[in-house]
């Protein structure tokens, strides 16, 4: 006697039969529950961030020499009901138009920040994942990347702190394979009050 396992369609009728079965989350933030509410996002620094921002990005291709300094807008707002917070912004770079997109969360089984980046110009079609601690007026995340094919990854450090209310500055550490670290990227942004 063999034993048969089920089709990739009936695994799919399954999985969509358990799916149909439980109720919908709330498609607006009126319909959220408390815990789902803005104002519950993942941690209460991520509350500070909402809203609309502008400001000056500087990049750095090698250490201590700047290769672009160029002006960008960005906004923070709550995601997946409330549970993350999304960073989308726009800028240039060398004149060219430069886009990128951040998700943050904080993990409350590891007590640590995670956050995912893609970005127009610095990932490519990658997407770097971070995680990291909380820090004095803010948090700072590590993580790595391939700089190439047989090439040992390096790794990509980032602070973000608040000043006040109204003024956030996010500076991005290269870190080679042997631990140096170098800027990579500094933003500094300022809230744009309606």
């Amino acid at each position: 006697m063999s034993i048969r396992f089920p089709t990739p369609l009936v695994l799919s009728m399954l999985l969509f039969a358990a799916c149909s079965t439980n109720p919908a989350p709330p498609s607006d933030m009126s319909q959220a529950t408390d815990s789902e509410t803005p104002s519950a996002l993942g941690h209460p620094f991520f509350n500070r961030l909402v809203g609309d921002w502008e400001g000056t990005v500087t990049t750095w291709l090698e250490p201590d020499k700047i290769y672009d300094e160029s002006s960008i807008r960005g906004t923070f707002a709550p995601a997946i009901n409330g549970r993350f917070l999304r960073h989308t912004y726009d800028g240039f770079m060398k004149d060219k138009p430069r886009n990128g997109e951040e998700l943050f969360a904080f993990n409350p089984i590891i007590k640590k920040f995670e956050v995912t980046w893609v970005d127009s110009f610095h990932m490519s079609q990658a997407i770097l994942f971070s995680d990291g601690s909380e820090i004095e007026n803010g948090f700072s995340v590590f993580g790595t990347w391939d700089a190439g094919e047989g090439i040992p990854k390096w790794g990509w450090r980032t602070d973000y702190v608040l000043n006040g209310d109204d003024e956030l500055i996010v500076t991005s550490y290269v870190v080679t394979p042997e631990g140096e670290e170098s800027k990579g990227v500094e933003l500094i942004y300022h809230r744009i009050v309606q």
